[in-house]
């Protein structure tokens, strides 16, 4: 299992005031032999100005990955999950997975997986590289005369089935023959940049949950001031490049006090 990290610099496409410190985690098993599509990959979604996570060791000790992955809802704002044939070779990718999904229910963390020559059917049946990898592990587990080291790795395997199945059933995007990677990884930056903008702009009535005054129990004493800084903290969050014109949010804000008024009269 390999994360990406940034070793440059750059500007994101987010701002730091949302409490993410990078917008992209990348991850992948780095033991797979086309390693330069991630790497291809990572320059791309840094070049579209998303900040993207970047480590050049390519093992991670277990209890690093369990602390890295622990917060990673907090300080990623997407997982990019590089399905790849021996990515369940790696106990880690898997371990990792485990934690990504089960943080991404009970989070705003977006997960979009990446097929990359595989799949999605051989993901979520666990055929193929991925049948042979959970065999392995399934065998493993037999042989295992210590019942509380067996008891364990069932739970594990358990728990690993689940998380590709799930992880399966995701939209994903896929990189296979008849299309150039250039291509893909375009489709791929473009996917996340909406991503990112979709979680920047989303419905005003929603980002009134970034200010103290909206967690009134009555929604109909929310004050006019309120939803004058939800706009403006919207609009603080965007790019140079993306921030809307003024036209624009003059027309956010009449349509926020016109919800607000609505509410009223109901």
């Amino acid at each position: 299992m390999v994360i990406l990290s940034d070793t440059e610099g750059g500007s994101s496409s987010s701002s730091p005031v949302d409490g993410h410190m990078y917008d992209v985690l990348l991850t992948f098993n780095g033991t797979d032999s086309r390693y330069s599509f991630p790497d291809h990959l990572y320059k791309a979604l840094w070049a579209a100005k998303i900040t993207t996570r970047f480590d050049n060791k390519q093992f991670q000790i277990g209890a690093r990955l369990k602390l890295e992955s622990e917060t990673l809802t907090k300080t990623y704002r997407v997982s990019l999950i590089l399905l790849s044939e021996n990515y369940a070779n790696s106990r880690w990718c898997l371990e990792e997975l485990v934690l990504i999904l089960e943080q991404c229910s009970t989070s705003n963390h977006t997960v979009l997986p990446i097929y990359y020559y595989v799949e999605p059917s051989d993901v979520r049946e666990q055929q193929g590289s991925f049948g042979d990898a959970m065999a392995r592990y399934r065998q493993e587990m037999e042989g295992e005369t210590d019942a509380n080291k067996k008891s364990q790795l069932a739970e594990k395997i358990e728990q690993w089935n689940k998380a590709l199945k799930e992880v399966a059933d995701l939209r994903g995007l896929h990189v296979k023959g008849g299309r150039l990677e250039t291509e893909i990884i375009q489709d791929i930056v473009r996917d996340v940049n909406h991503i990112l903008r979709r979680s920047i702009r989303s419905p005003l009535p929603l980002d009134l949950r970034f200010h103290p005054e909206m967690e009134q129990p009555n929604h109909h004493e929310i004050p006019l001031q309120a939803i004058q800084n939800s706009v403006a903290y919207q609009c603080l969050q965007e790019t140079r490049e993306e921030r809307p014109t003024i036209g624009e949010v003059a027309f956010q804000l009449k349509e926020a006090m016109k919800i607000q008024l609505e509410d009223e009269i109901l």
